[in-house]
């Protein structure tokens, strides 16, 4: 489906079994010229990235919560975000390769990329940054009690 198309990888974090994956990861984009293998992006090239790219596909945070304010669609493959509120420009799939392909189709469809076009964040909160520093500077830290620790 995707054999003319650039595919970024970003590596695993500090996950259990990441280097693992990171193995497996490097293995299979050996001599695949259209892959291309990061340890780490950081947040403005990976923001970038996605903005330049057609979608997301993992099971990244970052494909439910920072994607959608780009107007991207994202596959998030199994359940580690389960329990999270899922934007409309999220494919939730399972692990195998029939889901996950019929996933990837989804999210070049017509219909999918007219619905997320229109896609509002449930994440993004206008002025965010303003009203966590005025929380903080109306917080009286002196009346605060230190929490006592006891030798044991």
């Amino acid at each position: 489906t995707l054999k003319n198309t650039n595919i970024f990888i970003t590596k695993t974090n500090s996950d259990p079994m990441g280097l693992i994956f990171n193995a497996m990861i490097d293995k299979f984009t050996t001599n695949r010229k259209n892959f291309f293998v990061f340890k780490s992006l950081g947040y403005e090239n990976y923001i970038s990235l996605v903005h330049h790219s057609d979608g997301v596909i993992g099971n990244s945070s970052s494909g439910i919560v920072e994607v959608p304010s780009l107007k991207k669609g994202s596959v998030n493959i199994g359940d580690r975000q389960g329990g999270r509120l899922m934007p409309p420009s999220v494919i939730q799939c399972g692990y195998n390769k029939n889901d996950i392909t019929e996933a990837i189709n989804i999210l070049f469809s017509p219909k999918f990329l007219k619905k997320i076009s229109k896609t509002v964040n449930p994440y993004y909160k206008s002025k965010s940054s303003k009203r966590i520093l005025d929380i903080i500077e109306s917080t009286n830290f002196k009346s605060r009690t230190n929490k006592k620790f006891f030798d044991l």
